[in-house]
């Protein structure tokens, strides 16, 4: 298979493992995972982490394990998603692991602005905030809302 433009994602149990240490008790084929590495790779696909578990199979007396699921993403669509997530949830009933994909935006507004104490080294810093904060003209009439006005101002002028 040949790299493939577009959104897609294949997921499931595919039954094979790609590393030696994502399967325990069990044998693992190193010309299998071979294979399977090589598809993933000439595919162009990316291989996304099952966020908490190591582990997505377990036989029913917990003797051997295996992470036989797998979220593979082409390029396309983690650009498009690039919050995506793969959760597992507790497994019941089954010997297989319950996935969950979904998207888990967090935003945690504005990055916060950030003073370095290295520019208080500049030559020249004092004087540019003395004259920035002295020019800066507001219409706000209560002192708290007119030096946040000149803080925001003030920030700007400091990034030029």
């Amino acid at each position: 298979m040949h790299h493939h433009h577009g959104k897609f994602i294949l997921f499931g149990d595919m039954n094979t493992v790609r590393h030696e240490n994502k399967r325990f008790g069990s044998l693992f084929s190193r010309l299998e995972a071979d294979h399977f590495n090589s598809f993933i790779d000439s595919s162009g696909l990316i291989d996304l982490p099952i966020g908490d578990r190591y582990f997505t199979w377990m036989n029913k007396v917990g003797t051997k394990h295996s992470k036989l699921h797998h979220f593979l993403f082409s390029v396309e669509i983690l650009e498009v998603l690039r919050d995506i997530r793969i959760t597992s949830l507790d497994r019941t009933w089954s010997d297989h692991t319950h996935i969950l994909l979904h998207v888990l935006k967090s935003d945690f507004g504005p990055n916060p602005f950030k003073f370095y104490n290295s520019w208080l080294l500049r030559d020249g810093f004092d004087e540019l905030i003395k004259s920035a904060w002295f020019t800066l003209e507001t219409n706000n009439d209560g002192r708290i809302l007119r030096s946040h006005e000149k803080l925001r101002s003030l920030k700007t002028t400091i990034k030029q």
